[in-house]
């Protein structure tokens, strides 16, 4: 979708556009808009919706985990988790 504004405009309709792709469970649309309405945000230096965008961003990752988890074998899962506790 191309929107022209300003950079506020811009990434309140991003973020809307990511929601949206997001309910139509189109994971790839939705993290490519909720990243571009985090760098409008950053233009604006509007620390609140910055906050929205990283919100946006971080509940994405967080319901759609087992989608950005190339190898999801519980087993390399379990040893890889395991390997960093042992060097930490």
């Amino acid at each position: 979708m191309k929107v022209k504004g300003s950079a506020l405009y811009e990434a309140n309709l991003k973020r809307i556009e990511g929601m949206i792709w997001y309910n139509k469970l189109n994971v790839s649309k939705a993290l490519e808009c909720f990243k571009l309405s985090k760098k409008l945000y950053k233009q604006t230096k509007l620390t609140y919706g910055l906050s929205l965008a990283n919100f946006s961003l971080w509940f994405l990752y967080k319901s759609r985990i087992s989608e950005f988890i190339i190898d999801t074998s519980e087993e390399i899962i379990f040893k890889k988790s395991q390997d960093k506790y042992e060097k930490a």
